[in-house]
């Protein structure tokens, strides 16, 4: 019995002398505010608030990355006449030398004389168009008013997309005409391609 004694005994120093070093290593530095942050509290306060913020961060990663999903699925899904269609009206890279012959073969086609065509890029990008490269088309041509509105008819139904920015006529000045048989139309217009 004597030895039974002995380990009670035993195990109950043992149990002391622990509680006493948990205390006083453990409790009384992180409740005295003297000695050492054994656990580093701040340092976990701060992962955890790291670990909140990267996981916000990721949630919205995951956002954008469905809506991004969803924007190509969208885009995949177009009929690609439509996407052939878009890419008329608004080219990546526009052609000007293209443009002023289709121009000139509507012109011909609908009984008008074309006199003169400028061109030039415009510096005068807006917020709206940031996307967009603006082309400024000065354009005159000659012809009676009829022909004059189916020239104009055409040019409102083709696909490449044109802005007439301005419009005056003017009778022609042409020596062997009749008044107001003939007009000098002046148009200009804006053009458009992607950057």
């Amino acid at each position: 019995m004597g030895k039974e004694i002995n380990k009670t005994s035993l195990i109950t120093i043992t149990i002391y002398v622990l509680s006493f070093l948990l205390i006083y290593f453990i409790a009384y530095p992180l409740y005295s505010g003297r000695g050492v942050d054994l656990f580093n509290q701040s340092n976990v306060i701060y992962e955890y608030t790291k670990t909140q913020e990267l996981q916000s961060y990721y949630e919205l990663a995951q956002e954008f990355k469905n809506q991004g999903l969803q924007q190509v699925s969208a885009y995949q899904n177009i009929n690609p006449l439509e996407k052939d269609r878009i890419n008329i009206a608004i080219p990546e890279n526009l052609d000007i030398s293209r443009l002023i012959n289709d121009l000139d073969k509507i012109a011909d086609n609908t009984n008008i004389k074309s006199s003169s065509i400028n061109f030039g890029k415009s510096n005068n990008n807006s917020d709206s168009n940031e996307k967009l490269s603006v082309y400024k088309l000065s354009y005159t041509v000659n012809g009676s008013y009829n022909d004059f509105k189916n020239y104009i008819r055409v040019i409102e139904n083709n696909l490449q997309l044109l802005n007439i920015q301005k419009l005056s006529f003017r009778p022609d000045k042409a020596e062997n005409l009749k008044p107001f048989e003939s007009y000098q139309f002046s148009l200009e217009m804006e053009a458009y391609g992607l950057k």
